[in-house]
């Protein structure tokens, strides 16, 4: 039988575009740095590497695949034991009782038991680890730098974006984040010399999630591969 390849997720800032399958998109590098089992090496010591996902492709959506447990909460994406069960024929949903957060008091599971058994349409505070599949619609690369002493400048390189003016450039940026899963807490602020960001828009969070992971202190290319729900 085939299988899906599995696309995980277990970052807590993206979890809500997620559940409201607002994310649309990945962004992964498009390198490896060099160890002493790779033949090959390329001048700057890194090796690139090619997309993991072709478009037309269909793949699963998991939620913190290695889990235990397979029913999260949706506030703080943590486990709950909770579980479907077949008891004399039927299917019955089996559970500790409550969960208790930080993010949110408490959670009555029970609610899940009547969704499930008596397919009654709600609003969960709970999901299961499998959020869905999606279909591989677009895969690109971007070449992407950030400056944060430099008045948190920053810049994105693609062939898409070559003859575009620079508000249609701000605004491809933004929507590349957003698609992303970030979202924006306060509006950008437009400069002349460029455009600075508040902390909390979708752009910069996105840009310093992209720092953190790879110091973008010198340009890097990274695959985007776009997706839809199915």
């Amino acid at each position: 039988m085939f299988r899906l390849k599995i696309l995980n997720f277990s970052v807590l800032e993206i979890l809500p575009a997620l559940l409201d399958k607002s994310k649309t998109q990945i962004i992964r590098k498009s390198w490896k740095e060099w160890n002493l089992q790779d033949c090959m090496i390329s001048e700057n010591g890194v090796i690139p590497l090619e997309p993991r996902f072709k478009v037309g492709e269909e793949v699963k959506i998991l939620w913190k695949n290695k889990s235990k447990f397979e029913w999260f909460c949706r506030y703080c994406g943590g486990g709950i034991n909770a579980k479907i069960k077949t008891l004399y024929g039927e299917k019955v949903f089996e559970t500790s009782g409550l969960h208790t957060c930080g993010k949110k008091p408490e959670i009555d599971i029970n609610v899940v038991a009547e969704h499930f058994i008596n397919k009654v349409p709600f609003q969960s505070d709970v999901f299961n680890k499998h959020l869905g599949n999606v279909k591989i619609t677009e895969v690109f690369k971007i070449e992407v730098k950030y400056d944060k002493k430099k008045l948190e400048k920053l810049t994105i390189n693609t062939e898409e974006l070559r003859f575009k003016s620079w508000q249609e450039k701000v605004d491809w940026v933004e929507d590349l984040a957003k698609r992303d899963g970030f979202r924006d807490d306060q509006k950008i602020k437009v400069e002349h010399s460029g455009y600075m960001l508040s902390p909390n828009t979708a752009t910069q969070k996105m840009f310093k999630t992209l720092d953190k992971m790879y110091d973008l202190k010198q340009a890097r290319e990274f695959w985007v591969t776009r997706f839809k729900w199915k």
